[in-house]
């Protein structure tokens, strides 16, 4: 791989330094790699994670506006999918303390206010009882009742009203309880289990997918109808997912492959789980001995107030409406870079990401929403480096990877075929104590593990093709010559 953008060629002798890290803010790189120092987590998960409760922090105050485009809401659902023991909780446990002081901090808040409601719904009474006391009075001059009678009707429409609880973090809830946090507009609401596998197995996602696209896009608000009370809307609600979950659970979502026949999941062609950054564990990671800060502790606690002050845009009076999201853009080189990357997403939608078109038609959402939560963190401009947005189309390509890895597979490979890699392999590697023009199928099939029928079938796939011929009137064994002649001609020259 290349350079990352901006960054110096680090010199002989340096410790060695993982690219996707390095592509991250500073504040966010120096905590990756004390993460990776403190737990030795799979790299893929560390920079995930942290790009997700970036994007999580951002959105809630922030929109971005990309060019002849109208302004939308920051995409931060995120999905990481690794096995067991592979330091999942450890990573949770240090991105998400921000998120639940805030949280805390919210209750707090809403504890205060509903003590105050309390004590002014106190004060309306006696206000109300005082006026309806003083108009039952029979001395009461004429001239004065219609003025306190005015006077009462405005007060008793003045009833002080409760303030909203706005939990911020929800992970066990239904559907009308997700609504009422939701209701209003510019809400926010983080989903962030540290298991999520209840959540992508239950049904709450299954039936209501088509709400949660729509939160998602900020295009069309959902309601939720109730008998007897007022509906519920989320306007503009910014809502984010960041999932850990095993690939136990995320393997149910891959397509079913039956002959020439694909069938995807529903999720998939709804375009849900396109909406998601998938990271998954592809098995090639080696643990390696990567750059490591000073006072890792330090660093990950600087990322913490740095997360922890972003919430903090969002305000907290639980009596007031939530504020006007801040707009970022493009600066004028970014703008300029802008259109050739979106001819890249249309070039890649007809080759290399056709099998993945439901991410692909998302690529640009990630693509703004990767650019600010790198912009943010490296200054207070408004306007976005060309620099950064080049970052972000490399981390869109490699969560394009991974969704494909996680969600579209490559088909699997027929038995047939399958066992004749096996066989061929076997036979490669033992030519020199094996007789190719007179190969036992049982022997070969005992060695291998494979039933005996199975080894016949790819004898006979051969013979059919000419690649080799059973002796005459002798089924247990096969001259293979022809099919290992280039090996054999390789190998003894």
């Amino acid at each position: 791989m290349g350079q990352p953008y901006g960054s110096a060629q680090p010199s002989w002798g340096a410790a060695p330094r993982h690219y996707y890290f390095d592509l991250l803010p500073p504040i966010a790189r120096e905590c990756a790699y004390a993460l990776y120092a403190k737990y030795g987590a799979h790299p893929r998960l560390i920079y995930s994670a942290i790009l997700g409760v970036l994007t999580s922090a951002i959105g809630p105050s922030h929109v971005f506006k990309p060019p002849d485009r109208e302004a939308r809401l920051i995409s931060s659902w995120t999905m990481l999918s690794f096995p067991s023991g592979s330091s999942k909780t450890d990573i949770y446990r240090e991105l998400a303390k921000p998120f639940q002081a805030y949280a805390e901090q919210r209750r707090r808040h809403y504890a205060e206010a509903s003590a105050t409601h309390c004590r002014d719904v106190e004060q309306w009474k006696f206000e109300v009882k005082t006026l309806e006391r003083a108009l039952s009075r029979k001395t009461l001059a004429e001239s004065e009742r219609p003025v306190l009678d005015a006077h009462l009707q405005v007060l008793r429409q003045a009833r002080p009203r409760p303030p909203k609880e706005r939990p911020f973090i929800i992970n066990d809830f239904d559907h009308e309880s997700f609504m009422a946090v939701a209701d209003g507009e510019n809400e926010t609401i983080a989903i962030m289990p540290n298991e999520g596998d209840h959540l992508l197995r239950g049904r709450w996602i299954a039936k209501h997918v088509s709400a949660l696209n729509d939160i998602h896009d900020g295009v069309a608000p959902p309601q939720y109808r109730r008998e007897k009370k007022p509906a519920l809307e989320a306007i503009q609600a910014f809502v984010s997912f960041n999932i850990f979950t095993r690939p136990s659970v995320t393997d149910k979502f891959q397509p079913i492959y039956k002959r020439d026949s694909l069938t995807k999941h529903h999720l998939m062609e709804d375009g849900f789980l396109a909406r998601f950054r998938v990271a998954i564990d592809d098995g090639q990671w080696r643990p390696s001995q990567f750059y490591c800060p000073q006072d890792p502790d330090a660093r990950i606690a600087d990322f913490q107030q740095f997360l922890f002050a972003l919430l903090g845009l969002m305000g907290q009076d639980a009596n007031l409406p939530n504020p006007r999201r801040i707009q970022i853009q493009l600066d004028e080189e970014a703008a300029d870079e802008w259109p050739r990357l979106v001819h890249k997403v249309k070039i890649a939608k007809a080759n290399e990401w056709a099998h993945i078109d439901e991410f692909a038609g998302k690529a640009l959402v990630h693509l703004g929403s990767l650019t600010v939560a790198l912009h943010l963190p490296e200054g207070d401009s408004l306007l976005i480096s060309r620099d950064a947005l080049l970052r972000g189309w490399e981390f869109t390509c490699d969560f394009a990877h991974q969704y494909a890895q996680a969600f579209m597979p490559p088909p699997p490979q027929p038995v047939l075929h399958r066992d004749a890699a096996r066989v061929e392999e076997y036979l490669r590697i033992n030519w020199g104590q094996l007789d190719y023009s007179k190969v036992d199928l049982e022997h070969t099939a005992f060695m291998l593990g494979l039933p005996k029928q199975r080894v016949l079938a790819v004898a006979h796939h051969l013979a059919h093709h000419g690649y080799a011929a059973f002796a005459t009137g002798n089924r247990a064994s096969i001259d293979v010559t022809p099919w290992m002649a280039p090996t054999r001609r390789i190998t003894f020259r």
